[in-house]
């Protein structure tokens, strides 16, 4: 929590991303999401900031269309999806065309990953200029290996390519963990935006995650709702 560079990421006033690796086991919950449950939180306080949040390791509703279970990495493209469009307030979907209107009334729930690709970037692309965005995964671990590893390297990769379309002018903040070493999307961070948890932490207030949160990242989100109103 008192990482720079996770204060970094949350302080820049530009398009920043981040992957946090972790030094614990194999979990679906760990302390990280912990950390990412209460950041989410946090944002979704603030009426101003659009918050975008997927859990990995857990099971979601949609991970399965008429009994065949979907890939995990097009049901996290698509959780963030749903999660934008439930939360969009800025006025009718001109940004879409009649072509895609026209798809989403053939494929419904069943869109294509790349439709569903599609539409995410052109609806942030649609987001008013400095418009605070944070996309929040966490476990991506979960969803490296098998059938999933294509299409969740996929997802990184253009969630990270959203901060270089000329055409987002939104603030975009992308913040995705793992509970072990990433090996699969790591190479979509550079090296100054991936954390490394250490095997020991130490700290004089360790363990009392509540107060080391609000210390830690409190006056800032205290200082988004103030810039924000």
């Amino acid at each position: 929590m008192t990482n720079k560079k996770i204060s970094h990421w949350f302080r820049a006033r530009r398009k920043r991303t981040l992957l946090v690796n972790g030094n614990g086991t194999v979990s679906r919950i760990t302390p990280m999401s912990f950390f990412c449950a209460m950041l989410i939180k946090s944002l979704a306080s603030i009426d101003s900031i659009v918050v975008l949040g997927h859990f990995c390791g857990l099971p979601h509703s949609g991970d399965t269309v008429d009994g065949v279970r979907r890939s995990e990495g097009s049901g996290l493209l698509r959780s963030l999806l749903t999660q934008l469009v439930q939360q969009w307030k800025f006025g009718e979907l001109t940004c879409l065309s009649k072509e895609d209107v026209e798809k989403l009334k053939r494929t419904g729930p069943d869109g294509s990953f790349s439709m569903e690709l599609h539409l995410f970037r052109t609806l942030v692309a649609a987001l008013p200029a400095g418009q605070p965005l944070f996309v929040i995964v966490d476990g991506i671990n979960y969803f490296e290996t098998g059938d999933a590893k294509a299409d969740t390297k996929k997802v990184v990769e253009r969630l990270n390519a959203l901060l270089d379309y000329g055409n987002v002018e939104a603030l975009v903040k992308i913040f995705v963990t793992s509970a072990t070493r990433s090996f699969e999307v790591s190479k979509y961070f550079e090296e100054d935006e991936r954390v490394e948890v250490p095997p020991n932490i130490t700290g004089s207030i360790a363990g009392f995650a509540d107060s080391q949160f609000d210390w830690s990242f409190g006056h800032n989100v205290a200082r988004l709702n103030d810039s924000s109103n």
